[in-house]
């Protein structure tokens, strides 16, 4: 947590897209961000807070990285990236590939929609471990779905899986989260 004042930067109606060149040579005054590792770290010496110290803390509820920045929390991501390209589109959101939300470097970012970020979200699993699929219980079978469209019945939980994996390819295309990525088996 920064404490101590800072200079005015932006509003809390403004989102990070609405920034102007101004807010960006004080966010880059500020912090610093290492692609490689994903970390952004404060540049000066703050109270509490030292040159070089990670800036930023793990929501454990979301799992978002945020940074309290002007008197206000920021996801990292969004910092890591105005950073690097030095705007945001507004509408568009950042996509975190392998779906850690933690992770930050810059080859696990992507701009997307927000459609697109949601084809990325993991299942929420209820009677089976995989997305997209759930177990119908009557007939001992497991049902693949691609959103509320059903696919199909299948005897077995994995080929339900693949089913639905197959789907969510064709209708996402990189942004699919797929329960076997290419080169893993059940």
């Amino acid at each position: 947590h920064l404490r101590g004042p800072l200079p005015a930067f932006g509003t809390k109606e403004r989102a990070e897209s609405d920034w102007q060149v101004g807010d960006l040579d004080i966010l880059r005054e500020f912090l610093s961000y290492e692609p490689g590792t994903g970390l952004l770290r404060w540049k000066a010496n703050r109270s509490y807070v030292k040159a070089g110290a990670v800036a930023g803390t793990k929501c454990p509820k979301r799992g978002y990285i945020t940074v309290v920045f002007a008197g206000r929390r920021r996801y990292a991501h969004r910092l890591a990236w105005l950073l690097t390209h030095g705007s945001l589109e507004a509408g568009l959101d950042i996509d975190h590939i392998n779906g850690d939300r933690s992770d930050n470097r810059f080859c696990n970012l992507r701009l997307a929609t927000r459609s697109q970020n949601l084809c990325n979200s993991k299942g929420h699993a209820k009677t089976s471990r995989f997305k997209g699929v759930a177990s119908h219980a009557c007939r001992k079978k497991w049902r693949a779905f691609l959103g509320r469209k059903h696919l199909g019945s299948f005897e077995s939980e994995v080929e339900a899986a693949r089913a639905a994996d197959c789907a969510a390819k064709e209708a996402y295309g990189d942004f699919a989260r797929l329960n076997f990525p290419e080169g893993i088996e059940a």
